[in-house]
């Protein structure tokens, strides 16, 4: 989180990440209505941060569909990201930032608590829509390569125990994929 810049832009890759994934296995195969992925930075521990990429599942699913995490992962690293795809994360991003500095819940919630002990806080809230507009995609490209996919990643399937479900339970199930 102290690298904000870092932090920022691996944000954006996030959403990268997140906009294959529904691509992938939302739309082009069904398998589920809600594929996500985000990056979360330690403001506490330097240099801790993950990147999670998920999806609620059937049981029957998880097992078809969690390599295709690493698999659209290591697709970004690979094919690198398109014009398109980098405008149609950054735009969105871009217009939420501007409102949410509109908005009393961001200078209550995440600038004011902490600028007195952090004062460099309030330089982040000052850069933050310049910042995020000067994002290049040759950044995010070599995010990808250090950050996504390999030697850092973790993929799991999470399945209910079926024969300890209470009566009435849901069946779903998760499948994911972590990087470090």
């Amino acid at each position: 989180m102290l690298d904000v810049k870092r932090t920022r832009r691996l944000i954006l890759l996030g959403q990268i990440l997140d906009d294959r994934l529904r691509l992938k296995i939302r739309e082009e195969l069904g398998e589920t209505y809600s594929p996500t992925s985000y990056h979360v930075a330690s403001d506490t521990f330097p240099g801790y941060g993950y990147m999670t990429a998920m999806a609620t599942l059937k049981p029957e699913q998880v097992e078809q569909v969690k390599p295709m995490f690493l698999e659209i992962a290591e697709g970004i690293i690979k094919e690198g990201i398109s014009d398109d795809e980098f405008q149609r994360a950054r735009e969105p991003q871009l217009q939420q930032l501007v409102q949410m500095r509109r908005d009393n819940r961001y200078w209550l919630t995440r600038v004011l608590p902490n600028c007195q002990s952090q004062p460099y806080r309030l330089e982040w809230c000052r850069s933050l829509v310049d910042d995020f507009t000067g994002i290049k995609k040759e950044e995010l490209n070599d995010l990808a390569k250090t950050y996504l996919g390999g030697a850092k990643s973790i993929t799991m399937g999470l399945l209910p125990e079926l024969e300890k479900a209470p009566e009435g339970a849901g069946k779903a199930a998760a499948a994911g994929s972590v990087s470090k």
